[in-house]
């Protein structure tokens, strides 16, 4: 008798257990969508795509003039953490990733005093934002 009772007790639970992981799945779904919401969605992208540019432009302007008038990557340092602020469309997702890879470089070899190579990197740097007319 007890397995019967047993048997019917874990049914029971069963049948629930996909009703709570649902609602619960949805409960995260819809927390984050309320938290994170302005970040996702294709209508903002036109818009972000702009703002992005410009957000780009004002941390970026100028910086092998910044850096060759400096002996230290403070002006690097500051573009790049102002870099790591903004919100990137999909479309320049890679694009941004490359920006702040190569002024990681140009900040550590800087930093090093390895002429050489922070040369190599204001070139790579160079060479990145004249690909991109909005940048120039």
């Amino acid at each position: 008798m007890s397995h019967g009772l047993f048997h019917r007790h874990h049914h029971k639970h069963k049948n629930w257990f996909p009703v709570i992981v649902v609602a619960l799945t949805l409960a995260l779904l819809a927390a984050i969508v309320s938290l994170f919401g302005d970040r996702f969605g294709s209508t903002d992208q036109a818009i972000s795509a702009t703002q992005y540019q410009s957000q780009v432009i004002a941390a970026a302007t100028d910086l092998p003039v910044l850096a060759e008038a400096s002996d230290d990557s403070e002006a690097l340092i500051t573009a790049r953490e102002e870099l790591l602020t903004v919100i990137v469309p999909e479309l320049y997702k890679e694009a941004h990733l490359e920006m702040v890879l190569v002024l990681t470089r140009w900040i550590n070899a800087i930093n090093l005093g390895d002429v050489d190579a922070a040369a190599t990197a204001m070139g790579d740097w160079q060479e990145l934002t004249s690909s991109y007319d909005w940048l120039q």
